[in-house]
């Protein structure tokens, strides 16, 4: 992100000297603040300072042609622009020119190429986290972060495309595929993963206990498209022979009225679907009987707070672990998407995003292994740790292709067997060319 202009060291401030350049800076707002110098002709070498103790500049030495002034935790630099390093003598009109490449003083001219500025929405995850805090960069892209709850980044982009680079639905970005120009572009980046079997619900008094007794049963879920609802159809026909038709789905809010589909499409002639009132939601109908359970992303109000709403697989942790081994498949929830515009301009953005998302996500799994403290707050964070990497391997939140080609194979089968994406894709054809392999030394 570009400094503002409060930021930026005054031309006042510089003047003539035969020594390396050196600023005192201080800003009682920012802290962490220094001015660093490229490397001028006659060799004197870049210098960093901490700031003064007064919020002025405190000392300048030498001359300069090259100003950047940044934060530590910053994701970018700013140049000072018209800089002239003799301001009031005649030396600034017989300067030697600088090899600083931004900044031509005689001549007062910018030619150096910024950063990409670009606007990326998603969760607040562990695994974004340093890419906002300025621990990992993305090579050539100054990257604005915005946190906020996924509900709200599939809305506003699904519908109006309001961000550069989000978190995205995989059903949605699959349906995203059959229009003829398709908006985004993703990478193989999964924020977001999670087995679908704890998160669906039934009312006990309805009789069910296992999945066989779902059919001809009415389930509530907020959306056909959304993801956890194919991974959780695709399951239960796999898994328990329940077909496509063998089940009447209801749609709308879980917990708050007023819920549709984000992206249309086709619903396929075998699905019975139907829309819940415009005052309604699935709770209020899952605790009064009208509907036998709900399929969701998340628990519904209503569980915890009704004894008889209870999960179809009260031992859901037993059963996921099951599925896993069998089939080695965590499903994929999320991943990452660029509009297309973007990449059409600058197709480097990609791979560059790519990079930047693998490293963050290999400091979060460092982090979980700290042990001097609990960087995240649960008590018994190391079993959890230890449980998970024996039941699912070290690698167990892979990003790229290659490592989840089984997992995107299903999702992309199911999708298409449920109506949703209009061809059986591949999962390398879903993602941006750049991505789809690497280099080699």
């Amino acid at each position: 992100m570009r400094q503002p202009a409060r930021d930026r060291v005054p031309r006042h401030a510089l003047a003539a000297a035969g020594a390396a350049p050196v600023i005192d800076f201080h800003d009682p707002a920012e802290e962490h603040r220094a001015v660093g110098f490229e490397p001028l002709p006659d060799g004197l070498e870049a210098e960093l300072v901490q700031s003064a103790e007064r919020g002025e500049i405190g000392r300048v030495e030498g001359s300069v042609e090259h100003v950047e002034v940044f934060r530590t935790v910053s994701v970018g630099t700013s140049i000072l622009e018209d800089l002239d390093p003799y301001p009031d003598s005649d030396a600034a009109r017989t300067s030697t020119p600088s090899t600083a490449k931004s900044l031509q003083c005689g001549a007062r001219k910018r030619d150096i190429m910024s950063n990409l500025e670009l606007t990326m929405a998603g969760v607040d995850y562990d695994r974004f986290v340093a890419m906002w805090d300025g621990r990992v960069r993305v090579e050539g892209i100054d990257l604005n972060f915005l946190a906020m709850p996924v509900e709200e980044v599939f809305y506003r982009q699904a519908k109006y495309r309001e961000f550069d680079v989000s978190e995205m639905s995989l059903s949605t970005y699959v349906l995203t595929l059959n229009d003829e120009k398709p908006p985004f572009a993703a990478i193989p980046v999964f924020p977001s993963r999670y087995f679908r079997h704890q998160s669906m619900f039934v009312n006990r008094r309805s009789g069910i206990t296992e999945p066989s007794q779902l059919t001809g049963r009415r389930i509530g879920i907020p959306e056909y498209q959304i993801t956890a609802g194919v991974w959780q159809r695709g399951i239960l026909a796999d898994e328990y022979g329940i077909g496509l038709g063998d089940i009447e789905y209801v749609s709308g809010g879980v917990d708050s009225p007023g819920r549709h589909e984000k992206v249309q499409y086709d619903m396929p002639a075998n699905v019975r679907l139907s829309q819940i009132g415009p005052e309604e939601t699935l709770s209020e109908l899952l605790v009064s009987g009208s509907i036998d359970g709900i399929f969701s992303a998340h628990e519904p109000s209503c569980f915890g707070n009704d004894p008889d709403v209870v999960r179809l697989f009260p031992d859901y942790k037993s059963v996921e672990k099951d599925y896993f081994k069998r089939t080695r498949i965590f499903p994929i929830m999320h991943l990452m998407v660029v509009r297309a515009e973007i990449l059409q301009a600058h197709p480097w953005v990609a791979r560059s995003l790519m990079k930047a998302c693998e490293q963050a996500r290999s400091l979060a799994v460092d982090a979980l292994a700290y042990r001097s403290s609990l960087k995240v707050m649960l008590p018994w964070l190391a079993d959890h740790l230890e449980e998970t990497l024996e039941a699912m391997g070290d690698d167990y939140w892979p990003y790229g292709i290659d490592r989840n080609r089984h997992v995107l194979d299903a999702f992309l089968r199911y999708s298409h067997e449920q109506g949703l994406a209009n061809r059986r894709w591949a999962p390398q054809e879903i993602f941006a060319p750049s991505t789809r392999s690497s280099f080699v030394i």
